[in-house]
């Protein structure tokens, strides 16, 4: 739903993740059950969080997450974090994924721990979309790279732009989108495809102002 000729590779990153793509000759791939290794916001969190235990116990340098992390769950040492985490009688009921705002914003400002978490994240994302590419002809060739989902409404770029730095490694040429749309709009296109409905600027135009608002689809707070 994010190229006018639908073909490209598509990463979505809310709170889980997922790519697809589909070649000019039709081949199309998903990465379905493959990219369990690598989801979104929740995994994301989850990630900082185990980050957050290594540098209080002084395996990870000092980070300015722990702070932020403290006072989301409003305690007073990483350690009730952690009986938090894992309690079977106490444990929270904050949402983890909310962690990654925070975690996207401390790696924005310079902080080493939150960046490296963030990079190899996207560098992961950025494997399946060269996974993606490989598997229906476009490595190598000026594809459209379409990213949509809420972690990708933080204003922070440097997951994108991971994302796209490693699959410029095969494909140099890559044409990077910031889709418009939640993902869930691209079943609509494909449904109207299907009733052989072109999707142009005609049909965007009626289309666009009928759509709800991003809220209705929030089901991490990422702003």
């Amino acid at each position: 739903g994010g190229t006018t000729d639908k073909t490209g590779v598509s990463v979505v990153c809310g709170t889980g993740a997922g790519t697809g793509a589909r070649g000019p000759d039709g081949r199309i791939w998903h990465s379905s059950r493959w990219q369990d290794q690598t989801q979104g916001s929740v995994q994301m969190s989850l990630t900082a969080l185990d980050a957050v235990y290594r540098s209080e116990i002084g395996i990870e340098p000092p980070t300015s997450l722990t702070p932020r992390f403290l006072s989301f769950f409003g305690v007073n040492s990483v350690e009730e974090i952690l009986y938090l985490s894992t309690s079977r009688l106490h444990r929270t009921t904050r949402d983890i994924g909310q962690l990654t705002p925070i975690l996207l914003d401390e790696a924005q400002v310079g902080d080493g721990v939150a960046r490296r978490v963030v990079q190899e994240h996207g560098r992961s994302l950025g494997n399946y979309a060269l996974v993606a590419a490989r598997k229906v002809g476009l490595e190598g060739t000026p594809f459209r790279l379409v990213l949509s989902g809420g972690v990708f409404r933080h204003p922070s770029s440097l997951l994108p732009d991971t994302i796209i730095q490693q699959v410029q490694t095969s494909s140099p040429d890559v044409w990077p989108i910031r889709y418009p749309f939640e993902p869930i709009i691209g079943v609509l296109f494909a449904a109207l495809e299907a009733a052989q409905v072109a999707v142009d600027d005609a049909l965007l135009g009626n289309l666009l102002p009928t759509l709800p608002s991003s809220e209705l689809f929030v089901t991490v707070d990422i702003d």
